[in-house]
């Protein structure tokens, strides 16, 4: 059954690189921040499990090996590291402390890339957290970092509560929320519809995500090919 809830959007107006201005307020749940860097991402976090294929399975062979050193630049230890993440279609399963580590190693990728992860906060409020590389404004370098988090709360229902928690989060992080309807430049988690139907009795859910200044270049292919080793001449003798 698809979620009902009242999605409330920050829009932040962050730094090219994903990198907040000093003068922006820090929005953070559990210690995880937006725009912040994987290695910022707090240690004690019990991230729920992902769902990783036996070693025998179908897409853990070599030919997978290839793809995956195809878009990540990393050095192979690192590429090894992550190849114990795979889920059953060859891909990085998700957002785990091991995932994490060696994230901190990878130079970046020749493609969009990004991995969600989940873990419950100590209210237990499932939070989704998503990451991704952003490159510096000459594609030189990328730094994975916090694009995006979504945080259910379970039991705010009523309209009541959907407004404390509403003025909770202003007073918290100092940026005004407003319904997802009025805010067109916050884009909303892949494959995640809003629903704005503010009716009583449903769950709520607090969404988060990069702004426009954020995202600038992200969504350009070139941008992550600028990567030194994305781009390769091909001999034709």
């Amino acid at each position: 059954m698809q979620r009902q809830g009242l999605v409330l959007a920050a829009a932040l107006f962050l730094g090219t690189t994903g990198v907040a201005a000093a003068d922006e307020p820090k929005v953070c749940l559990s210690g995880v921040c937006l725009g912040a860097s994987v290695a910022e991402i707090p240690t004690n976090i019990k991230w729920e499990p992902v769902n990783v294929s036996p070693k025998n399975a179908l897409f853990r062979g070599p030919e997978y090996d290839i793809l995956m050193a195809s878009y990540l630049r990393a050095d192979q230890p690192v590429l090894n590291q992550l190849k114990q993440y795979r889920d059953m279609m060859g891909n990085i399963a998700g957002l785990n402390t091991g995932v994490i580590a060696a994230l901190q190693k990878v130079r970046g990728s020749c493609v969009r890339f990004t991995l969600e992860g989940k873990f419950y906060s100590d209210s237990h409020h499932l939070t989704t957290v998503t990451v991704k590389p952003y490159p510096s404004a000459d594609g030189k370098t990328q730094t994975f970092r916090v694009s995006q988090m979504i945080r259910d709360y379970d039991d705010v229902v009523t309209q009541e509560q959907k407004n404390a928690l509403q003025a909770t989060l202003e007073g918290q992080f100092g940026v005004r929320f407003g319904a997802a309807r009025q805010l067109y430049d916050v884009p909303y988690a892949q494959n995640r519809t809003p629903n704005v139907d503010f009716g009583l009795g449903q769950p709520t859910t607090v969404f988060i995500g990069e702004s426009v200044a954020m995202r600038i270049g992200t969504d350009n292919p070139d941008a992550y090919r600028a990567l030194p080793g994305c781009t390769k001449q091909v001999k034709v003798d």
